[in-house]
């Protein structure tokens, strides 16, 4: 039998923030100790080219899949991830979903609708990457980006540290004042809009970048000594934050060698730098085992990277099956 759980279903877990980034926290250690088999995010455009009216590589349609082995959990599984042609508004709609398998005989366990516990698990490593890299005493967040993510960013980094304000940032004004308006009572802060990203780096202990913008959105010229940047999306950075600070990434392999490449790797590898910040890339969960140092002084700038880690979804996908089996939620079916 085979658990189906829709949209609905999924919500109805209301699967929690803190345990998303417990959860997220023991994927780094899976991943440190290297007792799992992942691959890179498998990147298909059509037309092959890639060209069309989206962002360069990406076509008029495509397919992503993220797979992953994973015995530390017993589950083996992929997220499936489609977007259809922006001339057809009908099919331009994502389709998303979580494949889970046993690793003890690899049958399928369960198909999962992904739309919604997506952001949970793309904003949980913000609150882990928090937790070992920030200063020891932080008081407010800046924030580019008022979408789901940029907001279970922030509530993921409230699950491990206090902090009293958020400054938040988007080129739109109705987005920037509805954040405010819903994380300041779900987080107990004081949330203050504004209308330019520079006023919102200045002054803040992290840096969150979670926009859809695939481009740098402000510039490392304007980074104070001690912040912490977490950067949620691709091409969020600029070489020059690199160039200010120690770099790591949740998962090196897919964050430098994206399809399509992210920048700011395509700029450093135009001007032949691309191998000097490959080696000073550092594996975040190497930090989480104690095998690498993490923050050294209060005064350093540092970057993380955070690009999607298929280690997550299967682990997510057992996590939602567990939940959804103690709950009574969800559909069994024959296949």
């Amino acid at each position: 039998m085979v658990l189906i759980l829709n949209d609905a279903d999924v919500k109805a877990l209301n699967p929690p923030m803190d345990e998303a980034v417990q959860l997220i926290e023991k994927c780094f250690r899976i991943q440190a100790s290297g007792d799992l088999t992942n691959h890179p995010r498998v990147h298909l455009p059509y037309p092959p080219s890639g060209i069309s009216k989206r962002r360069a590589g990406f076509g008029d349609r495509f397919l992503r899949i993220l797979p992953a082995i994973v015995p530390g959990v017993g589950a083996a599984g992929f997220r499936a991830f489609t977007v259809g042609p922006q001339d057809m508004p009908s099919m331009n709609a994502t389709t998303d979903f979580l494949v889970l398998f046993s690793f003890e005989d690899m049958t399928l366990k369960a198909i999962i609708n992904d739309i919604w516990v997506h952001y949970i698990r793309t904003g949980a490593p913000a609150g882990v990457v928090a937790k070992y890299l920030a200063r020891t005493s932080i008081d407010t967040l800046g924030i580019i980006g008022s979408g789901r993510i940029a907001r279970r960013a922030a509530e993921a980094i409230a699950c491990v540290r206090k902090f009293s304000r958020i400054k938040i940032y988007s080129p739109n004004s109705a987005h920037r004042q509805d954040y405010a308006a819903t994380m300041a009572p779900l987080l107990g802060v004081e949330v203050e809009p504004y209308d330019n990203p520079n006023a919102v780096v200045n002054g803040v202990d992290i840096l969150i970048t979670a926009t859809n913008a695939y481009r740098p959105v402000f510039s490392g010229d304007w980074l104070e000594p001690g912040v912490l940047v977490i950067s949620m999306a691709p091409g969020e950075v600029d070489v020059r934050t690199l160039e200010r600070g120690r770099v790591f990434a949740s998962w090196k392999e897919q964050a430098l060698h994206d399809t399509p490449k992210r920048e700011p790797f395509k700029s450093l590898e135009a001007q032949g730098r691309y191998e000097e910040f490959e080696k000073r890339c550092c594996e975040f969960g190497d930090v989480v085992v104690n095998n690498a140092p993490g923050r050294l002084t209060e005064e350093e700038i540092l970057v993380c990277l955070i690009p999607a880690s298929s280690i997550w979804d299967p682990v997510f996908a057992a996590w939602l099956y567990d939940l959804a089996r103690a709950k009574g939620i969800g559909k069994e079916v024959m296949i």
